[in-house]
């Protein structure tokens, strides 16, 4: 999703949850980290008083947000939670949060589906966000360009 968001020219935004103790985003997202709005955190949930600052500066027409992130059923759920009751439209993308458990991540992928998140797919959401694959975007962020992850990779292929 980083890629096609970073292609697609949409904001992001990115927390780290307490990062000195817990370490940094995975080496791979570094390049697209890198040029995203950078938060360190300790608060679950991402919207901090910086990044909802941020959020007004940086994407204020901006009515749907798509999560991904770990620990979904902290972290990822009380962000989705939170922009819900702003009345924020949410999507997250059930192959791109995880959890320690597959019980967690499950049991919060349907609260937040409850909630009024849409809950779908790394490629789905790219699709929608593309309309046509005469799109200038289409071919460079297609499954051939490795947009799909190994199978079995969060969820069933």
């Amino acid at each position: 999703m980083m890629k096609a968001a970073t292609e697609l020219k949409m904001p992001i935004i990115v927390t780290e949850q307490y990062p000195k103790g817990l370490g940094e985003t995975v080496g791979e997202l570094q390049d697209y980290v890198k040029n995203s709005h950078k938060f360190e955190k300790t608060q679950f949930s991402m919207l901090t008083a910086e990044v909802k600052d941020c959020m007004e500066k940086k994407c204020s027409s901006c009515d749907t947000w798509i999560i991904v992130g770990i620990e979904s059923h902290v972290c990822v759920q009380q962000t989705a939670l939170g922009l819900l009751k702003e009345g924020k439209s949410v999507y997250v993308l059930a192959d791109a949060v995880s959890s320690q458990t597959r019980w967690d991540r499950e049991i919060a992928l349907d609260r937040m589906r409850q909630a009024g998140a849409v809950v779908t797919t790394t490629e789905s959401c790219i699709f929608e966000l593309l309309g046509d694959f005469k799109h200038p975007s289409a071919k460079g962020l297609s499954k051939r360009s490795g947009l799909r992850p190994p199978a079995g990779l969060g969820g069933p292929s």
